[in-house]
């Protein structure tokens, strides 16, 4: 049986833009696979961790909250390898969000990338 693609072994999801608003693309709402559909899923996931803390101001404890809850969140979801220290969070220009998260993920797929999560 063939290994499966990264995207199978990633997932294929909707396209979202800021705030959660579906991404259309000529008409169509668009479609994001592969690493993109981790790194959204580990966004949202790490929200729901902190709804309760959303709107908050970015203290040095709520910024470690963010830290722990990202890590509970990837820990749980079998398509990350592991998180490349460090994490940083900072606080985010978005009105909307608490914060902004600067990670390097591994996938269990080997693949490799930098992302930077509004929550």
């Amino acid at each position: 049986m063939p290994e499966p693609t990264t995207a199978e072994a990633l997932g294929t999801g909707i396209a979202f833009e800021d705030l959660w608003d579906f991404h259309v693309q000529a008409g169509s709402i668009g479609v994001i696979d592969g690493f993109d559909v981790l790194g959204r899923d580990l966004a949202f996931g790490t929200i729901q961790e902190l709804d309760e803390k959303r709107g908050q101001p970015l203290t040095p404890n709520l910024a470690e909250e963010v830290k722990i809850a990202l890590r509970r969140v990837a820990n749980r979801d079998g398509r990350v390898g592991r998180i490349v220290p460090p994490i940083e969070v900072t606080e985010s220009d978005d009105q909307e969000a608490t914060a902004e998260v600067s990670m390097t993920l591994v996938a269990n797929t080997g693949e490799r990338g930098e992302y930077v999560l509004t929550v």
